[in-house]
């Protein structure tokens, strides 16, 4: 099963897990205020493109590779 068929199946919402927002549509984007319904986590275009890179960046510090033999 695919996501958005599981999505689908179990009538679940996507909400950013930065700015709350909302996914009510293919590219639409609204405030948690006014939507009811069941949700799960994803990141709206903005927060992923603004909070990946930042994230991405800390866990090349973070993550020792080994050297090649």
């Amino acid at each position: 099963m695919t996501p958005k068929e599981h999505q689908k199946d179990h009538d679940l919402s996507t909400i950013c897990m930065y700015c709350r927002r909302v996914r009510t549509g293919p590219s639409i984007w609204q405030k948690l205020e006014k939507i009811t319904g069941r949700l799960t986590h994803g990141a709206c275009p903005t927060c992923y493109n603004e909070v990946l890179p930042k994230f991405m960046e800390e866990i090349r510090k973070e993550t020792h590779f080994p050297a090649a033999c």
